[in-house]
């Protein structure tokens, strides 16, 4: 049973009621990635069932809540802020909080690259934002050298092709590094 309810059950019936005897973690959270029920739990020991995080909408408050701690920990947000540089600190909040307002506030359609997309389709991209793509991204921040106009689509942007351009991006440094210099070979 999907946390989704696109098969047909509610979340509260993925729960061992004595009914089908299946545990929690035996359901997945959006029903397309693999992930368990267990990881809606926002620190592992309050104890909060996973129907309290993601809910079909009758419960927007713990359902914001869930995502926000699954963003959190997906971008390995806890590190950056004790570990990392303030200039890293201060992006990583302003992605954290433009991730979460993407993936938290409900409307029809989303605005990439100058295309609306259909909102499911950006939450769920955005849910699948990892810590290589925030590092990409302000990589990608750092090394840009002209004027940016609307820094929130950039960076919409930015995250959401992450995923398409990150592998791409990187071997192209390497291909430049190594055969681009005219010592190579």
């Amino acid at each position: 049973c999907v946390m989704d309810g696109s098969d047909g059950r509610k979340a509260t019936e993925c729960f061992v009621d004595g009914s089908d005897g299946r545990k929690a973690t035996e359901c997945f959270v959006d029903g397309s990635d693999g992930r368990k029920a267990t990881e809606c739990f926002v620190d592992g020991s309050d104890g909060r069932k996973a129907t309290e995080c993601f809910v079909d909408g009758s419960n927007e408050w713990n359902a914001t809540e869930g995502y926000m701690a699954l963003i959190r920990r997906n971008i390995e947000y806890e590190h950056y802020m004790t570990t990392g540089r303030i200039q890293d600190r201060e992006l990583v909040e302003e992605l954290y909080q433009l991730i979460c307002d993407i993936v938290c506030v409900k409307r029809e359609s989303v605005r990439v690259g100058g295309e609306d997309y259909p909102y499911e389709l950006v939450k769920s991209r955005f849910l699948k934002i990892q810590q290589p793509h925030i590092e990409y991204v302000m990589a990608a921040m750092r090394n840009t050298t002209s004027k940016i106009h609307d820094i929130r689509s950039y960076l919409i942007t930015a995250l959401y092709r992450a995923p398409d351009t990150m592998n791409h991006y990187y071997q192209q440094e390497v291909d430049h590094d190594f055969y681009g210099r005219e010592d190579a070979g």
